[in-house]
């Protein structure tokens, strides 16, 4: 009983045991097809390297900074061995390095060659073949052949140039797999040409295996003959890039090379049946055209200094060219197309170029994806940039793009843009993230600071001012906000010093703006030079005469002349004598008497005055940079005025006087702004004040003269005093008028101001 019981057990070990097996293994098989495809081999053989895959694949090819490296991406491929390195001894390829991360699963090939090569791939089912090609010699052209797309193939040529631009980096990604259309339905895509362009090539298969076994086609490209005419030549103008289009009646297979400042293509078998354009613009200034034996050769003459690629497609060879780097930028600044795209970044400061000139310096790569994960393409930018990248695992998306020779550091600005994403650059870190992260780091950085201020101590510390107004500082340190919640100013006028309580980092801070504020201003010394000059002159005229009857008979009874100098008694009959506010000037009296005793009285006057003046002023102010000062030299004199409330005496000034502020600017020049006057006392009464005033503003070399120019007057006077109509009469008339001339009598003030800067205070 107790054997049997054991045998029992024992059999329903064993069941157990076998329905455990049969379990794992369906939920193993289940698992194993849920998988992602595995790499299951590496074959390599001369100049030919075959990737082995268990189920469709993506791939993305790109070229290291190494010429001797090719690099190999599979997304979402594991490897099925253990990695490591595979030497060879094969023609081509020396060494291939496997490797693989877990997030995102990814395997990587790095393929070293044993020369700079160009590798080509084809996929074909779930094998990917590289083949290694050599490179091109330089004066050919380089055509590569492009993955053909529905019924169309597409060459393309590269033309290295004489004055080689940057070199450029492409990436060459893996595209869906699109069923074959009818031909009907295709749709031609041209290739973009770029400097020294590499082929773009992509293959991935998105079919699962049943559709891979029902529903796979064959597409067969559509082939050209080669071409016996050339039927067109045309220009297309676009941004930055000129093209020239050459246009057969089939497939044109070009031998392009460059000659000095031309570019020159040998299209063999052709004619030209083509009118070439009459005009072109720059940077082209010609095309021409020649028949030879067996070939039809275009000169395409060009400016100093431009670039140019070829590309064939299909029955066309199309030429780009491109103006140089200085005169894009200058075409686009005379045509106003220039535009200059900021971008907010949050948290992030980079440093912007001079104007002018572009603040993107990275290597410039051409990139081309189709519906593809981000996150490949930032370890692409990494590998080319050198830059370490740290992605935020919230970084997330897909992008189609196509940027052809562009700095991989704008490609990663827009990529960037385009998803909301902010970077932030340590030394060699890049670190990206969305922008509203940053936002928040921010803010958490501002609030740990003001906690950080909050729970700091408070000190107390008196800043003496030396040469600056405490009040004026003090201004600035509230509008600058240098002032922490916590923190308070005291003003001590007296003193002219500043009481300051907050934390010490602030109080730091206040301190050196206090270094920059507080510091002497530079002294101009003004030297002016007054010169007045004037010149007067004047000439006057004048008689008096009449008759009157003597006292008595003269002494010997006779008539005649009884004095000179002396007037008997009696009035003039005609009183106009030279005038006594001018002088008593010459005077020559008579008086003549007749045997009757009758007497004439006669006085002639004249005078004649000549007066030359000179006044030389020369004043001197010192003041400081920016602060006004005046001089004054003059009397003062008293006017007064009567009212209904009284008689008023005021008080008033006739001065020489001179008010300047100067201002020195950072180059040596000195803004003066300055005003001169001159009043004197006219002499007449009541006493009446001239003025002569100059305001001006004017920029002076340090101890260079200003001269300004002086007011300037002449008085001419003519003054006649006479009976009326007997002093018209001619010659007679001169018995009955007196005449007073008065001038010309030139006046002139000039004014001379000499600036200098005191070094040291005087």
């Amino acid at each position: 009983m107790k054997q049997k019981l054991i045998k029992n057990i024992g059999a329903l070990a064993i069941l157990i045991f076998a329905l455990g097996c049969a379990t794992g293994g369906g939920k193993q098989g289940a698992v194993q097809g849920a998988q992602n495809p595995v790499l299951t081999g590496i074959d390599v053989t001369d100049n030919k390297l075959n990737i082995v895959v268990d189920k469709p694949f993506t791939y993305t090819i790109y070229k290291s900074s190494d010429p001797y490296k090719v690099i190999v991406e599979l997304p979402d491929v594991r490897m099925g061995f253990a990695p490591a390195k595979i030497k060879s001894d094969k023609a081509g390829i020396t060494e291939i390095t496997p490797s693989q991360t877990e997030d995102p699963v990814s395997t990587k090939l790095e393929i070293l060659l044993s020369s700079p090569v160009t590798v080509e791939p084809v996929y074909k089912d779930t094998t990917l073949a590289l083949k290694v090609k050599e490179e091109p010699e330089a004066k050919g052209a380089e055509i590569t052949s492009e993955a053909p797309k529905a019924e169309e193939k597409v060459q393309e040529v590269s033309v290295p140039t004489a004055k080689a631009e940057e070199p450029v980096k492409w990436a060459e990604v893996a595209q869906p797999e699109q069923k074959a259309v009818p031909a009907a339905e295709s749709k031609e895509e041209p290739a973009a040409a770029g400097a020294e362009q590499k082929a773009i090539m992509a293959a991935a298969v998105k079919e699962n295996d049943k559709t891979a076994k029902s529903e796979q086609k064959t597409t067969v490209a559509r082939e050209l003959p080669p071409a016996t005419s050339i039927l067109q030549v045309k220009i297309e103008k676009g941004q930055d890039v000129l093209k020239v289009v050459i246009k057969g009646n089939g497939s044109l297979n070009p031998n392009v090379f460059r000659l000095d400042n031309r570019a020159v293509l040998d299209i063999p078998s052709v004619d030209m049946a083509a009118v070439l354009p009459a005009a072109v613009p720059l940077p082209l200034t010609s095309i021409r055209a020649g028949r030879h034996k067996d070939k039809t050769r275009l000169v395409l003459d060009m400016k100093e200094g431009t670039s140019f690629d070829v590309a064939a497609i299909e029955d066309s060879v199309i030429i780009s060219f491109r103006l140089p780097e200085k005169e894009r930028y200058a075409a686009k600044a005379a045509e106003g197309e220039t535009k200059v795209a900021e971008v907010e970044a949050k948290a992030v400061v980079e440093t912007q170029g001079k104007p002018g000139e572009s603040r993107y310096k990275g290597q410039k790569i051409s990139l081309d994806f189709q519906d593809a994960d981000i996150g490949p393409i930032f370890k692409l930018l990494a590998d080319i940039s050198g830059y370490n990248f740290i992605i935020d695992p919230s970084v997330k998306g897909r992008i189609t793009m196509k940027l052809m020779n562009v700095p991989w550091d704008q490609a990663l600005d827009i990529i960037l843009q385009t998803f909301n994403f902010t970077k932030s650059m340590e030394g060699n870190i890049i670190w990206i993230a969305p922008t509203d992260m940053f936002a928040k780091i921010q803010n958490a950085k501002m609030a740990e600071k003001a906690q950080r201020e909050k729970q700091e101590d408070l000190v107390q510390e008196i800043v003496r001012i030396n040469y600056a107004e405490a009040g004026t500082i003090s201004g600035a340190i509230s509008s600058g906000k240098l002032l922490s919640p916590r923190g308070s100013i005291t003003i001590d006028s007296r003193m002219n010093t500043l009481i300051i309580q907050d934390t010490q980092r602030s109080i730091d801070k206040i301190k050196d703006l206090v270094k920059v504020m507080d510091v002497s201003k530079p002294q101009v010394m003004i030297e002016a030079k007054i010169v007045t000059a004037s010149t007067s002159y004047s000439q006057s005229l004048g008689i008096r005469w009449g008759g009157a009857f003597a006292g008595g008979p003269d002494s010997t009874g006779k008539g005649g002349i009884k004095s000179l100098g002396n007037e008997t008694s009696g009035s003039f009959s005609v009183n106009t004598p030279v005038s006594s506010a001018i002088g008593t000037g010459g005077v020559l009296a008579m008086t003549i008497g007749t045997a009757n005793s009758v007497n004439v009285n006669l006085s002639l006057s004249a005078l004649e005055t000549i007066k030359k003046s000179k006044t030389l002023s020369n004043p001197r102010i010192l003041t400081m940079d920016n602060e006004p000062a005046t001089i004054t030299q003059g009397v003062t004199f008293y006017t007064t005025s009567t009212s209904a409330e009284g008689t008023k005496t005021e008080a008033q000034n006739a001065a020489l006087s001179l008010a300047v502020t100067p201002k020195i600017t950072p180059d040596g020049y000195i803004y003066l702004k300055l005003t001169v006057s001159d009043d004197s006392l006219a002499s007449v009464t009541p006493p009446v004040k001239n003025t002569k005033t100059l305001s001006t503003q004017a920029l002076v070399k340090d101890g260079e003269t200003l001269v300004l120019g002086g007011i300037y007057t002449d008085t001419e006077v003519n003054d006649e005093t006479g009976i009326p109509l007997l002093s018209k009469i001619p010659i007679l008339g001169w018995l009955f008028k007196t005449k007073q001339d008065t001038g010309p009598g030139p006046s002139e003030m000039l004014i001379f101001i000499t600036p200098r800067v005191v070094s040291k205070p005087i």
